[in-house]
């Protein structure tokens, strides 16, 4: 009977110790979305919470921004305006916006992946990755492959840092810094691209309509995320092009753990007073 007392006791520990594993840190992000005349929001995932960010009221107007990415250095949405030859920048604490460059580097540069103090873009004259050093604004000196054709969208990872290019009718691909592009990754049949972020295993994707998408990472089907109504509440236009996000973690526990961990110091103290006893 002891052993049998004993054995139970410790099968109840283990699960409580499994329970807590369980409980570790998981990704939640911040979701930033842009239009293409630079209205930028924000989607907390951990709260379900959609809100405006800031815009670019005041500044030189943008041709066509094509889109964001999230630069951690310096805590800023950056826009990439391909058409106007120009990058802005908002800070996400503040929603201020500047201009930080306007000059032939930003001249059709668009996607848009920031890590290291460099911001990658896909040049769409030539189809090939760039890269402008985000001290200096220089020219970053990436040569590589041709990128599918219509390549628009540019989005990393933001755990690994590894990049990924999204062309319509060619699905998602990984490509290098050095933009040097694997073969594809994910079919994506009828999603359309103009920016892409990675989301766990999935990806967001803008596709200059009104709707932000969410893309399957394994069947790569396409499902609204966000919907234009949503967007437009947060004074978002119908052309959305641009998503990233940055990424934090947080440690979620369910019910259920805390209550089998419970159990588990229970098993401790029948143990201890077993113990005693003998």
């Amino acid at each position: 009977m002891k052993n049998r007392i004993l054995t139970s006791a410790k099968a109840i520990i283990a699960a409580a110790s499994i329970a807590f594993v369980a409980s570790s840190p998981v990704n939640a992000a911040v979701i930033y979305i842009g239009d293409s005349q630079g209205n930028t929001a924000q989607y907390d995932t951990s709260t379900s919470t959609l809100s405006a960010l800031g815009n670019l009221s005041g500044l030189t107007s943008p041709g066509q921004i094509i889109g964001i990415a999230y630069d951690e250095m310096s805590d800023s949405v950056l826009h990439l305006d391909r058409n106007g030859a120009r990058l802005y920048s908002t800070h996400t604490g503040t929603g201020a916006s500047s201009l930080l460059y306007s000059g032939a580097l930003a001249q059709n540069f668009q996607g848009g992946a920031a890590k290291g103090g460099i911001l990658y873009g896909i040049d769409e004259s030539t189809q090939r990755l760039r890269g402008i050093n985000l001290t200096g604004f220089v020219d970053a000196g990436i040569t590589g492959d041709v990128l599918p054709n219509h390549s628009h969208a540019l989005g990393k990872d933001a755990t690994t840092g590894q990049l990924y290019v999204g062309a319509g009718g060619n699905g998602i691909r990984e490509v290098s810094d050095a933009g040097v592009v694997s073969g594809t990754l994910l079919a994506t049949p009828g999603v359309g691209f103009e920016d892409l972020a990675v989301f766990g295993d999935d990806f967001l994707v803008a596709s200059y309509g009104a709707d932000l998408h969410l893309v399957d990472g394994i069947t790569g089907t396409s499902s609204i995320f966000l919907t234009g109504a949503q967007l437009s509440s947060v004074g978002l236009g119908s052309s959305i092009s641009g998503v990233d996000l940055r990424s934090s973690l947080v440690t979620v526990s369910e019910p259920g753990v805390f209550g089998l961990m419970a159990v588990g110091m229970l098993g401790l103290a029948m143990l201890r007073r077993r113990r005693i006893a003998a």
